[in-house]
């Protein structure tokens, strides 16, 4: 009968190669990782923030829309409005918005009963401008009461 002991010790690297040569592509990958969690497919990066009325949340029935200030620099954006006054933007079908300048409006959903000043609902009378960086935006705040975004944390 012939023994299944190795000839080699059993600390010792495989083909002679160091323990470093093996977590090298492991510590690759994971840092690879971490570095992008950020970007979403295509390109996109996260914007998510809070739409308020004069510091409070305001009534349901309402859509946070991003429209490219340049043409072709990207995609409309959208996000509806949730009962706490947050917002998430997707550049449907995904989640994310291209880094790029865009005009922010409001729009009311049909049949919902929520008002909007109109000057925050066309792109042309719209004050609300940003940029949206590499980073995306994870704390954007618009007040429908404020000619300026209030906030603007990455």
């Amino acid at each position: 009968m012939q023994s299944l002991e190795s000839p080699l010790p059993a600390d010792a690297p495989a083909a002679g190669r160091s323990p470093l040569f093996f977590l090298l592509p492991l510590l690759v990958l994971l840092l690879g990782a971490l570095a992008v969690p950020r970007i979403y497919g295509n390109g996109l990066v996260p914007v998510a923030g809070r739409l308020l009325r004069g510091g409070a949340i305001p009534e349901s029935g309402l859509q946070v829309n991003f429209e490219p200030l340049e043409q072709g620099s990207g995609s409309m954006a959208m996000g509806g409005v949730q009962l706490d006054g947050t917002f998430r933007m997707y550049t449907l079908p995904e989640a994310g918005v291209k880094p790029g300048r865009y005009v922010v409006c409001v729009s009311v959903t049909p049949l919902s009963g929520a008002h909007c000043p109109p000057e925050f609902t066309h792109p042309v009378t719209s004050p609300w401008r940003i940029d949206v960086p590499a980073a995306g935006f994870r704390d954007l705040v618009l007040d429908l009461e404020q000619a300026e975004v209030l906030a603007l944390r990455q």
